[in-house]
């Protein structure tokens, strides 16, 4: 039986699939994040080295006929580390925008609209790719993950201190760390051997004040969501619109808040843009890739086909059931 694997790498977590030439699911394996601008050499080695040995439990040894591998971090480590535990025959290197495209849209065309732990956007055309943003929760990454935790943490203080509006962030942040005094959010952020993951963590609180009517929670999400469509915008401007827009990462998947404030700004200004929510989880991408063949694009028997064989990977988010 011919195995094939696809892998997905970020600055929070790792994801890898192994599967059959009938595009059958046959291993998960998940580890967690392996950017080496935010951990350490030792900690990514030890999370791609745990997330293969999960993936391979119970097929060690064997041959994997294509290995795809996006990484925003050593994707040549990871190489490496699996070719200590199985036989890899060919290696594709695909970028996060092709890999997200591949998955999100099931074509090799179009504009990502990055917003996981890190931000930025992408416009991809085979070969061709022209970025913006990417620049890390110090010095960018509007509209993250990163980004909105920080934007959270800063109102808590705010409040706290009593220069700020009072929010509903304030007793999540306290239950969710288990803090006796905020105070300890210091050692507990600059401590930290991945800070940027820690405050991306905070996300997910917004999105539940948020829910709850948390005018605070609102507007950052309501910020988010401008900042990444004015990142889009200023892409539509030098590369013009081409193809379909597409959400990729899990920052869009706490309120649909986020996403209504991006598709209202890129539509002010490009009403005709198509903005897509994606099919796939990225890490999708490398079995996207090899069922598409020399194809551009998937059809929608292939489409259904997968999406009924890795029904866990679909990407999902609470909102998208409320319609």
């Amino acid at each position: 039986m011919p195995y094939y694997m696809s892998v997905d790498g970020g600055g929070t977590k790792l994801n890898v699939i192994l599967f059959n030439d009938k595009f059958e699911l046959l291993s998960f394996g998940r580890g967690q994040g392996v950017n080496l601008n935010f951990d350490s050499w030792e900690n990514v080695t030890g999370n791609i080295r745990n997330s293969i040995e999960e993936c391979l439990s119970g097929y060690k040894g064997i041959s994997i006929e294509k290995l795809y591998v996006s990484m925003a971090g050593p994707g040549k480590l990871f190489d490496e580390i699996l070719g200590s535990m199985a036989e890899v025959n060919e290696v594709y290197y695909l970028s996060e925008a092709e890999m997200s495209a591949l998955a999100g849209i099931q074509k090799s065309k179009g504009y990502m609209a990055l917003a996981g732990t890190g931000s930025g956007v992408c416009y991809i055309s085979g070969n061709y790719q022209r970025h913006k943003g990417g620049w890390g929760s110090l010095l960018g990454d509007q509209g993250s993950g990163a980004s909105i935790g920080r934007d959270a943490l800063e109102a808590i203080i705010k409040a706290y201190e009593n220069w700020g509006p009072k929010t509903l962030l304030y007793d999540l942040l306290m239950e969710a760390w288990q803090l006796k005094h905020l105070w300890e959010i210091i050692p507990k952020v600059y401590r930290s051997k991945s800070y940027q993951s820690l405050i991306a963590s905070v996300a997910p609180l917004v999105s539940k004040a948020a829910h709850q009517g948390d005018s605070i929670s609102i507007r950052i999400l309501e910020k988010a969501g401008m900042d990444m469509a004015d990142q889009m915008i200023a892409l539509l401007r030098e590369a013009g619109l081409h193809g379909d827009i597409f959400l990729a990462g899990g920052a869009w998947k706490g309120s649909r808040i986020m996403f209504d404030a991006f598709s209202r700004r890129v539509h002010s200004e490009y009403p005709q843009a198509n903005i897509c929510i994606p099919v796939f989880e990225p890490v999708m991408g490398g079995v996207v890739k090899l069922c598409m063949g020399e194809s551009d694009s998937l059809d929608e028997e292939k489409i259904v086909l997968l999406s009924s064989n890795f029904s866990r990977f679909l990407y999902k988010a609470d909102w998208l059931k409320e319609g």
